[in-house]
């Protein structure tokens, strides 16, 4: 692997070989695939069920819109650059990938509002109807993306701040112009999307555990000795779904957190090898909350199964349609009367 310099903006550029450039190449795509299809899919599913409670189904939306944004404003340019090796699409849309991967790192916000969201529900099932409604959800949600907005505008638009492309993660970040200046506000990023959503989501996952272990502990004392092993299955099967939820985002931000933290503090290139391997599992959890909602989500799951299914019995009666329609024209066709008279008189 060489280093040569790119001179356009003064950053070291790796010249992987050929084999690298595939694999990472077919990894993102097959990545990019499955955000935008699961995540489009999410969406109709949530538009179309009436059995998820309203709220839910708010913030999923949210969330899912934003997940179908990174895989059509970073999955798919950073699969591009991948396969060129270099940045193809000119300085002004790097400036729109850097802006657009901070608005879009909302996502894992908004993971921290539907976990917030279902905590409440659970705990306090009878204040959340009072206290949790729609209007102050989408109050909740747009102050969310008007933050976020914020945000994006102080660590792209500060004077002495430029959109850099960054070769070992093949998108765009905003870098101080001086290479020796700590990127203070991609270390600040890092934690606000990556380190703090992973934190909350694990302190409501404890929360969680200890009111299963408190009612395990009330069930063994009212149904005796002999069931001491008993546990409430909603309460298991809650905590159950909290710990794979705080188990991804541990995995898909920490180590991109890590390597962002590492580099805006060194100002140094970490090992090719670790920012693609967290830009990887990053991207991925725009479509690992799909699979982990409509597993654990049984009215999820059947209104998904609800729509494939109408999808594919809209295809065969339209089918069934074309074909009477088919059938009727030649029917009436000249043509064929003449030949049934014909056929008649033989």
């Amino acid at each position: 692997m060489e280093t040569v310099l790119d001179t356009t903006n003064g950053t070291d550029v790796f010249l992987r070989e050929d084999w690298v450039v595939v694999v990472q190449t077919m990894v993102l795509t097959v990545t990019t695939v499955f955000v935008i299809v699961g995540n489009i899919l999410c969406f109709l599913v949530l538009l179309k069920s009436e059995d998820t409670n309203e709220v839910t189904r708010l913030c999923m939306l949210f969330l899912t819109a934003t997940d179908t944004g990174i895989g059509f404003l970073i999955c798919i340019p950073v699969t591009g650059a991948t396969a060129a090796d270099r940045w193809p699409y000119g300085d002004t849309f790097c400036m729109v990938v850097a802006v657009g991967t901070i608005l879009l790192s909302l996502s894992s916000i908004f993971v921290v509002v539907v976990n917030v969201e279902r905590f409440i529900a659970i705990v306090w099932p009878l204040r959340s109807v009072t206290y949790v409604t729609i209007p102050r959800v989408r109050v909740v949600l747009c102050s969310v993306w008007v933050l976020g907005a914020a945000f994006a505008a102080v660590y792209c638009f500060l004077p002495n701040r430029s959109a850099v492309y960054h070769p070992h993660f093949h998108t765009c970040f905003v870098d101080p112009d001086d290479p020796n200046e700590q990127d203070s506000i991609g270390v600040m990023a890092a934690w606000v999307f990556g380190i703090v959503p992973f934190l909350i989501t694990l302190l409501l996952y404890a929360r969680l555990y200890q009111i299963a272990r408190r009612h395990a502990r009330q069930i063994n004392v009212l149904e005796g000795a002999q069931n001491r092993h008993v546990i409430k299955k909603s309460d298991l099967k809650t905590a159950t779904t909290f710990f794979i939820i705080t188990a991804v985002l541990a995995l898909s931000w920490i180590p991109f957190a890590v390597v962002i933290c590492y580099e805006g503090v060194t100002r140094q290139t970490s090992h090719p090898a670790a920012p693609f391997i967290s830009e990887i599992l990053l991207l991925s959890n725009s479509y690992w909350n799909i699979v982990i909602y409509s597993i654990r989500n049984v009215k999820f799951r059947r209104s998904g199964i609800r729509l494939v299914q109408n999808c594919f019995r809209r295809g065969r009666d339209g089918r069934s349609r074309n074909n009477e329609i088919e059938a009727s024209r030649i029917i009436e066709s000249p043509t064929f009367k003449q030949n049934v008279m014909l056929t008649r008189h033989l």
